[in-house]
C-alpha cells in the first residue's frame, strides 16, 4: 500500500488495497478523481486509452458506496458500456478486484442476465439497450441505485443510442425519485459542454477533469505497392524477435480476410495470424481474443474497430494502421492499444493506394500532429428525434400501453430544449398514422397501437440501431461461426470457397436462413464475401482543415516518412508554403477546368459545388474542379444558409425504424445536424470567405 500523503488516504483502506495495493504511487488521474467522487460530485474524466480511467473512478465510488451495498445487499451502481464485448471484459477486470470486499459484480445484456439470479449483484455492468429492458419491466432492483457511470461516452455522443441513454437516465431518476451521481469516461472528448448538456442533469454542477496523453508517439509512415507486400514487411519486423505481437487495424471486414490470407502464406507465421471483426460469432471472437492474448509466439491480429476499445488482448508491441481511419477519435483509440508496458506509443502507418498516396501521407501526418497536441473536433449537441420516438414507445410499454398525456412525455425530455410540445405531437401523430400508437378520442393522450406490440414481440423496441439488410448465419457442423448480409446467398454457389473468420470454407448448402460450410484447403481461389458499407462513411472535416493549418503553422517532422515518399511530400508542402498563405486558395487551370485546393473535406466541397451551381463540377476531400470561377468573398459563412441543399443526403443515410416513422421535415432536420453542429465547418467557411485565389501551376504535377 502507498505511504505517500496523497488523496489515496481518503479511500477506504480495504478498497485502496483492492485497487492499488501493488502500486507505489497513483497516477495523476487517479489522484484527481478521488475527492470529487467521494463528495458525490458529477465528473467527466478524459484521459488517454490505457491510462486507468475505469479503476480511477471505481476506486472512490466503491469506497463511498460498498458498505451500504453489502450491508443492505442491494444494487447500488450501474456501469453502462456501449458494447457487450466491453461489458464482459469489464466484468472480468472488476470482479477480480472486488471479490475480496464481498462485492458481487453482475452483467446484463442480450446473452446474460445476472438480475435473474437469486443473489443479486451490487454493481451491474450493462448496455443502454439492456437498461431499457430493465426499465420497461419496472424492475425493483434499480430502486437503490446511487450512481451511473457512462463508459466510452464519445461513442454515444450525438447518436440515437446516446440520446436514448440520456433519456433513460432521466427516467431512472424519476422512477427512484432521487438524483444520481453521474460519471462519464472517454479518451477522446472534444466538447465537454456538449457531453455535460446531453448526459448530465441540467440542474447539477459537473466537474471536468482532462488529462491529455503524455505518452510519446514513435511513428513511421510507409508506402506499400499492394497487399502482397505486407508479408515481407511483417517478416522483416519479426526478424530477430520473439514473443512479439502486432495489431493491424483495417477499415473493412473484407480487408481483414484479404490480409490474413496474405500472411498465412508463411507457414511459420500461419498459427499466429488472427482476424477480429463484428460479423464473427461471440464465441469465436472471445476465442481469438484469448489465443492472441496468451500466445507466446510471434503473432498478428488484423481487426476492424472491434478492438479499438479496451478489450484485454495483452501487451501489443506496435499498432499498424492499414490506410488512414475516418475519424481522429478512431485514430487515437487505435494507437492507444500499443506498447502500454513501456509507456510509449509505437505506430506504423501504411499507405496502400498509389492514386492517393500523397494525400494519405498528409492525413497520417495530420492525425499524428493532432494526437501529439491534443487537438480534437468540437461538435455541438445534435437535435435528434428518432430516439425520442423510441422512448415514447418504451414509456408506453412500461405502462402496459395505457394512455399517457403529452405533458408526461415532455417531462422526460427536459434536457432536449429543442423539443417543443408542437414537435412532439407531430412525432406522435406520425406514429399514430402507422398504427404504432392510438390517439385518445377527445383527450390529448396516446396509447400503444397494434404495431407497437409487434415491435415488442420482435424485441425491436429496446434499441436505436439502423435498419440494415437481413443477415444469414454461416454454420459449420451446426455451430454458428458468424453472420453476413443476406445478399451473399444470391451471389454464392455450392462448392464455392469463401474467406471467413480467417479461414477458407467450402460451401455445402445455401438456404434463406444459413450457409453451411466445411473447411477447405484451397486458398488461391477463395471468394471475398459482400458486406454493407454505409454511404455516409466519409472522413470528418476536421482532419482536412488541420492539414492546411499544419502546412502553414507547424514544423513538420519529415523523418517519420520513408525516403521514397519523403521528397515528394517535402516538395508539395514547400509549394504550398512558398506560393500561398493560409488565407489563400491554391488553384490551377487544366483542360478548361479550374482546380481549387480547399482542404475542406468532401461534405463542404459538395455543398459549395451544389450551392454555387458550379458547371461541370467534381470534388473530393481536397479539391473542387469546375469550369465556373468561384468568387470566394461571396460565399456565406453561416451553415444555416446551405441547408436547402441537403435533400439528397437524407436518402443516403441508414435510419432506425424510429427515424423512418418521423415526419419528413424532422428527418431532414436530423440529416443536417453534422453540417450545422460541426464547428470546424464554420471555421472553414470563414477561412474560404476571406481567402483570395492563388494560381500555382506546379500543382499540376501532383496527383
Amino acid at each position: 500500500m502507498m505511504n505517500n500523503p496523497t488523496a489515496s488516504h481518503l479511500l477506504d483502506s480495504r478498497v485502496a488495497t483492492a485497487f492499488y495495493g501493488s502500486f507505489k504511487s497513483l497516477r495523476p488521474i487517479q489522484e484527481a478523481v478521488i475527492k470529487p467522487l467521494l463528495n458525490e460530485e458529477n465528473v467527466i474524466l478524459a484521459s488517454g486509452t490505457g491510462s486507468g480511467k475505469t479503476e480511477a473512478v471505481m476506486a472512490p465510488l466503491v469506497s463511498r458506496y460498498w458498505k451500504q451495498a453489502v450491508q443492505k445487499n442491494v444494487l447500488i451502481l450501474l456501469y453502462i458500456s456501449p458494447t457487450k464485448a466491453l461489458v464482459n471484459d469489464l466484468e472480468k477486470r472488476l470482479s477480480h478486484k472486488l471479490s475480496s470486499l464481498g462485492i458481487k459484480v453482475g452483467v446484463r445484456h442480450g446473452d446474460r442476465d445476472d438480475l435473474k439470479q437469486s443473489i443479486k449483484p451490487h454493481i451491474l455492468i450493462t448496455t443502454p439497450e439492456s437498461l431499457e429492458v430493465i426499465l420497461i419491466r419496472n424492475d425493483q432492483t434499480l430502486d437503490n441505485i446511487k450512481c451511473l457511470v457512462f463508459d466510452e461516452i464519445h461513442l454515444l455522443y450525438n447518436t440515437q443510442r446516446g440520446m436514448q441513454l440520456s433519456v433513460l437516465a432521466k427516467r431512472l431518476e424519476s422512477k427512484i425519485n432521487h438524483n444520481l451521481q453521474r460519471v462519464a469516461l472517454s479518451a477522446t472528448i472534444g466538447s465537454f459542454d456538449g457531453i455535460s448538456k446531453v448526459f448530465f442533469s441540467q440542474s447539477s454542477e459537473v466537474k471536468i477533469l482532462s488529462f491529455p496523453t503524455s505518452r510519446p508517439i514513435d511513428s513511421h509512415i510507409r508506402y506499400l505497392y499492394n497487399s502482397q507486400e505486407l508479408l515481407p514487411f511483417i517478416q522483416q519486423l519479426f526478424k530477430g524477435r520473439k514473443k512479439t505481437k502486432f495489431l493491424i487495424f483495417v477499415n473493412s471486414r473484407k480487408k481483414c480476410e484479404i490480409l490474413a490470407d496474405v500472411l498465412r502464406k508463411d507457414k511459420y507465421l500461419e498459427p499466429g495470424i488472427f482476424t477480429h471483426y463484428s460479423s464473427l460469432s461471440k464465441d469465436i471472437r472471445l476465442d481469438i481474443e484469448n489465443r492472441f492474448s496468451n500466445t507466446s509466439a510471434n503473432s498478428v491480429c488484423i481487426a476492424t474497430n472491434t478492438l479499438e476499445l479496451g478489450i484485454d488482448i495483452g501487451d501489443i508491441d506496435a499498432v499498424i494502421l492499414w490506410d488512414p481511419p475516418y475519424r481522429i477519435d478512431s485514430f487515437l483509440q487505435r494507437i492507444g492499444r500499443s506498447n502500454r508496458r513501456e509507456n510509449k506509443t509505437n505506430v506504423i502507418c501504411l499507405i496502400t493506394k498509389q492514386e492517393t498516396k500523397l494525400i494519405d501521407c498528409l492525413l497520417f501526418m495530420a492525425f499524428i500532429d493532432a494526437a501529439k497536441h491534443g487537438k480534437l473536433p468540437i461538435y455541438e449537441p445534435y437535435e435528434l428525434f428518432g430516439a425520442i420516438n423510441q422512448q415514447c414507445f418504451s414509456v408506453l410499454l412500461g405502462k402496459n400501453g395505457q394512455y399517457t398525456k403529452v405533458k408526461d412525455f415532455l417531462e422526460i425530455f427536459d434536457s432536449q430544449d429543442y423539443l417543443s410540445r408542437d414537435i412532439l405531437e407531430k412525432i406522435l401523430d406520425a406514429s399514430t398514422e402507422q398504427e404504432y400508437l392510438v390517439k385518445h378520442g377527445f383527450k390529448n393522450q396516446y396509447g400503444a397501437g397494434r404495431n407497437l406490440y409487434f415491435l415488442k414481440d420482435q424485441r425491436l423496441i429496446y434499441g436505436n440501431f439502423a435498419l440494415s439488410t437481413q443477415t444469414v448465419e454461416i454454420k459449420h457442423s451446426s455451430k454458428v461461426i458468424g453472420e453476413v448480409p443476406m445478399e451473399n446467398i444470391f451471389k454464392l454457389s455450392i462448392n464455392e470457397v469463401i474467406r471467413f473468420a480467417g479461414t477458407q470454407w467450402k460451401i455445402k448448402k445455401i438456404s434463406k436462413s444459413h450457409i453451411e460450410v466445411t473447411p477447405s484447403k484451397f486458398q488461391d481461389c477463395a471468394t471475398n464475401l459482400s458486406y454493407n458499407y454505409s454511404s455516409s462513411l466519409i472522413r470528418e472535416t476536421f482532419i482536412f482543415h488541420h492539414i492546411w493549418e499544419m502546412i502553414h503553422n507547424c514544423k513538420l517532422d519529415l523523418k517519420i516518412i520513408e525516403k521514397s515518399l519523403r521528397n515528394d511530400i517535402f516538395q508539395l508542402v514547400e509549394i504550398f508554403r512558398k506560393e500561398t498563405s493560409y488565407n489563400q486558395v491554391p488553384m490551377f487551370f487544366k483542360n478548361s477546368h479550374i482546380h481549387y485546393y480547399t482542404f475542406a473535406g468532401s461534405l463542404v466541397n459538395y455543398v459549395l459545388a451544389t450551392s454555387l451551381n458550379l458547371k461541370n463540377s467534381g470534388f473530393n476531400d481536397i479539391v473542387i474542379t469546375t469550369t465556373t470561377p468561384i468568387e470566394w468573398n461571396k460565399i456565406s459563412t453561416d451553415p444555416e444558409n446551405y441547408t436547402k441543399y441537403f435533400k439528397e443526403i437524407l436518402f443516403s443515410q441508414e435510419l432506425s425504424i424510429y427515424q423512418e416513422l418521423l415526419p419528413t421535415e424532422l428527418k431532414q432536420v436530423e440529416a443536417i445536424q453534422q453540417w450545422l453542429k460541426d464547428l470546424t465547418i464554420k471555421k472553414i467557411l470563414k477561412r474560404l470567405s476571406i481567402s483570395s485565389e492563388c494560381q500555382v501551376s506546379q500543382l499540376e504535377n501532383f496527383p
